[in-house]
């Protein structure tokens, strides 16, 4: 076997796992009634430090699993775990890439736009938009943002290859 797909089936394995983790988890580490999604912030992460990953395969399967394990209705995390990190990922890579501070700054803009998502469509089906936004938006938000970093730095130290960069992006 070649080292991409070794390396490609030692990183699914990884996310799985941790996924399946901390839906075990979820009452121990939950705030508030909120856990992080620590498949969103995995699929994120790889979004930012991998430049030639199929990463729009990682989020459609991670999004199927967390569609499976907690959606209502099937293929809303899909939608947005592809749509988010797909946009991300070409923002970053076109413009500033190897640029660690815009990294983190988009990792929170997609968590950002996650929970916006989430709060319209919770707000637009059951409840007030403030209400939500401040009772769990809010909440995830801060809750995967920090949990986004730290997964962020360790990703960055141990699952990545070295990848060559060039220096493609625009800079300011």
């Amino acid at each position: 076997m070649n080292e991409p797909v070794k390396y490609n089936i030692k990183k699914f394995l990884i996310f799985f796992f941790l996924t399946i983790l901390f839906q075990q988890l979820y009452p121990y580490i939950s705030v508030m009634g909120i856990a992080p999604n620590i498949a969103f912030i995995l699929v994120m992460c790889s979004a930012m430090l991998e430049k030639d990953a199929p990463n729009s395969v990682y989020a459609f399967i991670f999004g199927a699993l967390y569609d499976y394990l907690n959606g209502k209705v099937f293929g809303i995390y899909i939608l947005v775990f592809v749509l988010i990190s797909f946009g991300i990922f070409e923002l970053y890579h076109s413009y500033f890439e190897n640029m660690a501070m815009v990294e983190i700054l988009c990792l929170f803009l997609g968590f950002f736009v996650y929970g916006m998502l989430f709060a319209v469509f919770f707000a637009l089906s059951e409840e007030n938009f403030a209400e939500v936004f401040i009772k769990i938006t809010l909440v995830e938000f801060i809750y995967n943002s920090l949990l986004g970093i730290i997964v962020y730095f360790i990703y960055r130290k141990i699952l990545t290859t070295p990848i060559k960069r060039k220096n493609t992006a625009w800079r300011v």
